[in-house]
């Protein structure tokens, strides 16, 4: 229903009962927080170990970002507007320092204070790097009189801010000396110097990215993950970040490509991810987590949550030795700050969970960032909110915490490293504490070039016996310019794997090794031992022309030692991708030799996408492509060779119905069909159909219309006749519509293509669908215009009930704007109401139904059997479900707030990657869902009902909704204590609840 406006002006007088406000007009929230110094004095950590409040409100509010200058002073930037983005702020950045050496800040400085939506900062290079989305601007100031020099520089924009807290964080200035920072994935960017053109700049989205701050270069450092807030390099600068929601620990290798929570890589020939390296979750995902982290069942002990912010490597000399190389992240769901162990294994790392660090016992507490100091002391910040999810408002923007702890009691360390000759800032290079080697090193690499500072790094690199001295040394030697190729050539001797490996790494930096350096690789990735050698190669070989990569590539190959490895095969296959379209024969002779048979079927399949996209565009080497695959195939009696190269072929083609068979096939199928293997039979009867195959066609087409046939026999020989369109076929599709077991295949038959007579067939079969049918078939009647009338029409006479629509159907249905179709869901379904104001007041009303006594009474077996209906379509949760949508196993799902306005208001955050995608073919067709993968050829489309493949010579119009792929309505359709039992399987209970 549509409420009147003073009823709304009203009901918003009433939303936040629990808030008050601040003479700035910020909510201020009441309730259970503590002060900031109870909360420092709350935290529980190992027998030591102690944490001491730096600063708190009212001298710091909403923390969201800090880094430590070379004074040791704290750098704070103040976030005023999370999560909602505005052109106009009011953010500041603080400088908080320590003078007298107590532990608490005692001077304030406000450097800056016109900032808006500022979520990262930096110091270095005679100024402040700040990322403030759309931009990363630089505040100068060179004499460091804590005044700017001046208005705040522009270096980058493009940067998105669709999604607040997925966009640009977590600055570092790495060893090579780039600026690093991450960005999540639904924050869509094009990144480039202001005034570049499209041309000119870097798509992104989840990514770890780099800059560098004197070459003005900004490039993707490696890509995928989930909404990653946290970033940190190692003793051996191996770089890792932590994420949310998907698994969470990750050793970033540069060029790589992850996992990631939602979407497709940039590169649609990807095919595999590299993978979180823990061997653990910090949540129990048999249980509800929120349960379990108050004691209820594993997931305290896991780690508390999936939620992680903040990631800092613990490399300082305070902390006792067993804490050196550990990683350090916030739980933010779990209140604390975890631990996790680092071991080598192969080419990377294994991540495992060790007792977490801190316990904060404050519900309130939402760490964000951590930075070692210069006493070996951590400092870490706390936004400190009751509020833990980013969609729910509002924030109390009135508090925020940084605190520090120290193990012991810690001298003071009172320093001003700028002041230091060069000699000094050379010797800091071997300092136990790593604050005070990567802060010299970045003020040796603002003061340039010194020969007598790189005689003593050359010197540190060539005696000093410890191999992370070396590394150091040598990074320092590169960012101030004293590393050539003939020191190169000598350290890629060198008897240190990782001084061996960065040499490649640094040599690579501007992508045009000379070519003896490049002589040097091949000889390396031909003979060296390590696999972490071979890392640091397979990284570099991508940033090397193609043309020039083939031997390094080739020598990678020959490792049939890496093939177990969990980087290795990935990496090489990253770097090989692009000599396949290059020169497909050279390519294929690689991959035939290689014995890491794990990457075979990645050159066949993009050799077979590469002809097809050919094929696609009308040129005329086409079908040389695609007749060498099946000469490949047919000269081959290897099984495994055969199922690979279909396999391959397969997957290039789908979705085509104009394929014509490439010279040679008729021989090859032939030869396939004599095969004792009868799913080697079965894909090249597939493969024959798409290829247009008449005699194997209509032979199938006989089996799957006998009815004395197995019905396994007739589901497989139908599934070959759907290969190749028919308008012919529609009359046998529809008789098909009665026969159960086939109901399926006959719908996705009678989808791509209008014939008189589909709508009736379908009613008329309508009541005797299984759900999934029937759900796949109001899709298909939705997807027409002349189908979706006479779906209104049967709507209207009861033919169709009303209540087996979903708000999903109903919302494409209403995107015709047909009025007709409109009356008829209005009158038998209701209408959808989309706006702000009435989901905010459809939330205030559930919460008032939704109380812990109805939820602790409900019905949890039938909240499962509705979560199955109407829920297990998109979303995973306990290893049941579909994963359109986010997985809800590990999410904040006790919370009612949290739940209800992801359910009520779906359309209030948005992932890209979940907006809801029209595809309109030229034929009238119009289906929606989200875009699994799109290649030159084609675009994958799922939604509940199926998924499936558009030829791209199909599509009229392919257009993105800023709206969710999950529609709000979703309640309406459900009794109040349907909702009541939903609600209490979700957000209390594990599969346990299960009837």
């Amino acid at each position: 229903m549509l409420l009147p406006r003073r009823f709304v002006l009203l009901l918003l007088c009433f939303l936040y009962p629990f808030y008050g406000f601040a003479q700035d007009g910020f909510p201020v929230a009441a309730g259970s927080g503590l002060l900031p110094e109870d909360a420092a004095a709350a935290m529980t950590m190992p027998e030591g170990f102690q944490a001491k409040l730096f600063a708190g409100e009212p001298d710091v509010h909403q923390p969201i970002a800090f880094t430590i200058d070379e004074r040791g002073r704290l750098w704070v930037v103040e976030n005023y507007s999370y999560p909602d983005w505005s052109p106009y702020g009011r953010d500041r950045i603080l400088i908080l320092e320590d003078t007298d050496g107590d532990g608490s800040f005692d001077e304030s400085t406000v450097f800056f204070d016109q900032l808006n939506f500022a979520t990262a900062i930096a110091v270095g290079h005679g100024g402040v790097w700040v990322g403030t989305a759309p931009y990363l601007i630089f505040i100068p100031d060179k004499n460091r009189d804590d005044i700017p020099d001046g208005p705040p520089q522009v270096v980058l924009d493009g940067w998105g801010h669709q999604d607040t807290h997925e966009t640009l964080n977590s600055f570092v200035w790495g060893p090579d000396g780039w600026l690093y920072g991450n960005q999540g994935i639904f924050t869509h960017s094009n990144v480039g110097a202001p005034g570049a053109r499209d041309d000119e700049r870097t798509p992104l989205n989840a990514c770890v990215w780099r800059y560098h701050p004197t070459k003005k270069i900004f490039e993707v450092f490696a890509e995928g993950i989930s909404n990653q807030w946290g970033l940190d390099f190692n003793d051996t600068g191996d770089a890792f970040v932590t994420a949310c929601v998907i698994p969470h620990l990750y050793h970033v290798i540069q060029a790589g490509h992850y996992q990631r929570q939602a979407g497709q890589h940039f590169n649609p020939y990807t095919y595999g991810d590299l993978q979180n390296i823990g061997d653990h979750l910090h949540y129990d995902n048999g249980v509800s987590w929120v349960d379990s982290r108050f004691g209820a069942g594993g997931t305290d002990a896991a780690g508390g949550g999936h939620a992680h912010a903040g990631t800092l490597i613990y490399l300082g000399d305070n902390f006792p030795a067993e804490y050196r190389g550990s990683l350090l992240t916030h739980n933010i769901l779990g209140n604390r700050i975890n631990r996790d162990t680092l071991a080598p294994v192969g080419s990377g790392y294994i991540g495992s969970h060790a007792p977490d660090f801190m316990k904060a016992n404050d519900g309130w507490f939402r760490g964000l960032r951590l930075e070692t100091g210069p006493d070996g002391s951590l400092f870490n910040s706390d936004w400190y909110d009751p509020r833990a999810c980013h969609q729910q408002r509002p924030h109390d923007r009135t508090n925020g915490r940084i605190y520090k702890i120290s193990y012991g009691t810690p001298d003071p360390v009172l320093v001003d490293l700028a002041a230091l000759s060069s000699a000094e800032l050379v010797a800091l290079q071997l300092h136990p504490n790593e604050w005070h080697v990567r802060r010299a090193r970045l003020i040796l690499q603002e003061r340039g070039p010194d020969p007598a500072v790189h005689d003593a790094l050359r010197e540190i690199i060539r005696t000093n016996p410890d191999v992370t001295r070396q590394l150091r040394a040598l990074w320092t030697l590169h960012v101030t310019r004293g590393l050539n190729s003939t020191l190169a050539l000598e350290l890629l001797r060198s008897p240190a794997a990782y001084v061996r490996g960065w040499t490649v790494q640094l040599m690579t930096e501007d992508r045009n090794p000379a070519p003896r350096v490049r002589a040097a690789f091949v000889e390396l990735a031909t003979n060296d031992a390590s696999p972490i050698v071979r890392r640091f190669l397979a990284s570099a070989a991508q940033r090397i022309a193609p043309a020039d990569r083939w031997d390094i590539v080739a020598a990678l190959l020959t490792h049939g030692e890496d093939a177990d490895d969990a980087n290795l095969p990935l990496l090489y296959w990253y770097a090989a991708e692009p000599l396949v379209a290059l020169d497909p024969t050279r390519a294929m002779a690689l991959a035939t030799a290689s014995p890491l048979a794990s990457l075979r079927p990645f050159f066949l399949r993009r050799q077979a996408e590469a002809a097809a996209t050919a094929s696609a565009a009308g040129q005329a080497d086409d079908s040389s492509g695609l007749a060498n695959l099946v000469q490949t195939l047919g000269a081959t009696d290897d099984t495994t060779w055969q199922h690979e190269v279909l396999s391959s072929l397969l997957a290039a083609t789908a979705g085509r119905t104009d394929l014509d068979a490439p010279e040679g096939w008729a021989d090859t199928y032939r030869k396939l069909n004599t095969s004792p293997d009868l799913d080697l039979i079965a894909q090249a009867d597939t493969l024959a159909a798409r290829f247009g195959d008449k005699g194997i066609y209509w032979a199938k087409r006989r089996v799957a219309g006998d009815a004395f046939a197995p019905l396994p026999a007739r589901q497989a020989a139908l599934e070959i006749v759907l290969q190749r369109r028919n308008f012919q076929m529609a009359p046998f599709y529809q008789e098909l519509l009665t026969e159960p077991g086939l109901r399926l295949q006959a719908l996705r038959g009678l989808a791509p293509y209008e014939v008189p007579g589909t709508p009736e067939a379908i009613f008329a079969a309508y009541p005797t669908f299984e759900p999934d049918e029937k759900r796949l078939a109001l899709s298909i009647l939705a997807q027409r215009e002349t189908y979706a009338r006479a779906l209104s029409t049967a709507i209207a006479s009861g033919t169709i009930p009303a209540s087996d629509l979903d708000a999903g159907l109903v919302r494409q249905l209403r995107l015709r704007n047909d009025s007709e179709i409109d009356q008829v869901l209005t009158t038998h379904w209701g209408v959808m109401q989309e706006s702000s104001e009435y989901a905010q007041a459809e939330i205030d009303r559930w919460k008032t139904i939704l109380t812990p006594q109805r939820i602790d009474s409900a019905d949890t077996a039938n909240g499962y059997r509705i979560f199955a209906e109407t829920c297990a379509s998109c979303h995973v949760l306990f290893d049941e479900g579909a994963d359109l949508g986010p997985e809800l196993t590990g999410s904040n799902r006790k919370d009612i707030d949290y739940l209800l306005a992801n359910i009520v208001d779906p359309n209030g955050t948005i992932g890209r990657d979940y907006l809801l995608t029209i595809v309109e073919t030229h034929d009238g067709r119009s289906a929606a869902g989200i875009v699994k993968r799109e290649t030159p050829t084609g675009v994958t489309l799922a939604n509940a009902a199926e998924t499936v493949t558009f030829a791209r010579a199909d599509i009229k119009a392919v257009n993105r909704l800023e709206v969710s792929l999950m529609p709000p309505g979703l309640l309406e359709g459900l009794a109040e204590p349907e909702v009541v039992d939903l609600v209490a399987y979700l957000n209390a209970l594990g599969p346990g609840a299960q009837p």
